[in-house]
């Protein structure tokens, strides 16, 4: 809480203030900054403002080394220390400048920052915090009285800053937490609370007796927060999965926060209409588009395999890669769920990133794996991404030689294991699925790992070759490229030698992820066309 060491809380546990959007509460941030500078204040407040400012200063400025410089506390610092430093002054105060000015510092410090979430998050709550929190204040339905004034100010605080936060959400997560608002106004009160009790109790450590009767009480509060967290995140539907954020959601955003910014005396109607249309139109461009016609894209994953083929709006994985990343970053930029997870065997370099896809919380309706594969030479990590699989609930379906998967514009046939030809024990690259898909009059192979020794009883002509094993020197053999005759092919690999030897072995146009990056072939009635980004 004071250091921001994740490692001392367990694991669920952050999984739970991740899920519930109070993630701050754990992560360095300017809330932490803000209670260190007020309990400074207070106990300086008889001090000379140039002492208090120098004091401040030295001690923000340990606690961000302290805390390993995380930007949140550079910014938050230098909020606080550019403020004192305009009231000693005896000048205006105005907290958008302020935030322009620790804006300019950080960037200084460190450039990089301009493309790091963390960044963008940590400037749009305080630029939120000073825009819609004040705005919210002024249009306060609760009246002047104590209670319904703090009650206000709390819901302004909590909604000013997740709206700030919203845009960079949006664009870097894809997840909107749906309770975060109504939890922040609980939340951040007791966090400060807590989090003060902490640094009596740090300051306490002085004389050990005092600290060890006063760590009984924060040892109760975090309990209690503990307790409530766990208890939340039983609840269903914290999350809500969108598409990611593009121009017309940034146009929205800022177009709602400019209506906050002026004035509503005297036309509160057709104000309220405008920001209640901007934030539909912001609804609207966080909705799945739909998907017209066929593309298969080979995702660049090192020496590892992962594609995805959508047909119309039937989205199916082909394997996963090692980690899952690039997959996960695909679906989740358009909000797409999977139809059906093909993996061509249990090898963790196609499997891996299953487990990745299930932690990030995308829908999978029915894994296909080959005829024998669980009987295959695999590994443990292999066997528990497996059961991980079956036991999310989608459908684990064996299939070989001759089954038939419909897509809307085509078909993927099995080619390759046949039923009763794989002996248990035996390495999966032997029995690895290969597929034959034939989409708008096109065909494409697609052999997995399959060695040469089993790949000649999955020969068949084909327009597009994804190539066996990255190019493996035991795969894609002579009689093989004969009776394939690509007019093109695709190899998931980075290692030069195999990809200077496929092209030898080939003869036609190699399009290696090692070198070209992502392989795109859109499939059209009566061809397809290859682009590829680095």
């Amino acid at each position: 809480m004071l250091l921001g060491d994740r490692s001392m809380i367990d694991a669920e546990d952050r999984a739970a203030f991740n899920r519930l959007g109070i993630a701050h509460i754990l992560s360095m941030s300017g809330f932490h900054v803000g209670i260190l500078a007020a309990m400074l204040m207070l106990v300086l407040k008889k001090a000379s403002p140039r002492f208090r400012l120098c004091v401040t200063g030295l001690v923000l400025a340990f606690y961000c080394l302290l805390t390993g410089g995380h930007v949140p506390v550079i910014r938050a610092g230098c909020l606080v220390l550019i403020s004192q430093y305009g009231r000693m002054k005896n000048r205006r105060v105005d907290t958008r400048w302020v935030l322009c000015a620790a804006f300019i510092i950080t960037l200084m410090l460190c450039p990089a920052q301009l493309v790091s979430a963390g960044f963008h998050m940590t400037y749009g709550a305080v630029l939120g915090l000073s825009i819609v929190s004040r705005a919210l204040q002024r249009l306060s339905p609760l009246g002047s009285r104590p209670v319904g004034k703090a009650v206000w100010q709390s819901f302004a605080a909590s909604a000013g800053a997740q709206f700030g936060i919203l845009l960079p959400q949006l664009y870097w997560f894809q997840q909107l937490p749906l309770i975060s608002l109504i939890l922040n106004m609980a939340v951040i009160p007791f966090g400060s609370l807590l989090i003060g009790c902490l640094w009596v109790n740090l300051l306490l450590c002085l004389w050990m007796p005092a600290a060890q009767l006063f760590g009984h009480v924060t040892s109760f509060l975090t309990d209690i927060l503990l307790g409530a967290v766990r208890l939340t995140n039983t609840w269903p539907v914290m999350m809500l999965w969108t598409r990611r954020a593009t121009l017309l959601t940034a146009l929205m955003w800022a177009g709602m926060l400019l209506v906050l910014c002026v004035s509503w005396r005297g036309r509160k109607k057709r104000m309220g209409c405008t920001f209640a249309a901007m934030a539909m139109v912001l609804c609207l461009s966080l909705c799945p588009l739909p998907h017209h016609g066929t593309e298969y894209i080979q995702l660049s994953v090192g020496n590892a395999d992962a594609a995805i083929l959508r047909d119309e709006n039937t989205v199916t994985v082909i394997d996963t890669g090692e980690d899952g990343s690039a997959v996960s970053d695909y679906l989740h930029a358009g909000r797409l769920s999977v139809d059906h997870l093909i993996l061509t065997h249990l090898h963790m370099d196609h499997l891996g990133g299953a487990a990745a896809l299930l932690q990030d919380g995308i829908p999978i309706r029915r894994v296909y794996i080959p005829e024998g594969a669980e009987t295959a030479g695999i590994s443990d990590d292999a066997r528990a991404v497996l059961a991980a699989l079956r036991n999310s609930g989608a459908e684990i379906v064996a299939v070989s030689r001759g089954d038939t998967l419909m897509l809307p514009s085509g078909t993927l046939q099995v080619l390759w294991p046949e039923k009763g030809r794989v002996r248990p024990g035996q390495d999966a690259n032997s029995s690895s699925l290969v597929l034959r898909a034939e989409l708008r009059g096109s065909t494409m192979l697609l052999t997995g790992d399959v060695d040469g020794d089993y790949e000649h009883y999955a020969a068949a002509p084909a327009d597009i070759l994804k190539v066996a094993h990255h190019g493996s020197y035991s795969s894609t053999g002579p009689a093989f490229v004969q009776a394939v005759s690509p007019r093109a092919a695709i190899l998931s690999g980075k290692t030069a030698g195999r990809i200077e030897k496929t092209k030898e072995r080939l003869g036609c146009p190699v399009y290696a992820t090692g070198e070209r990056g992502a392989v795109t072939v859109v499939l059209e009635e009566g061809g397809f066309r290859i682009s590829t980004v680095k």
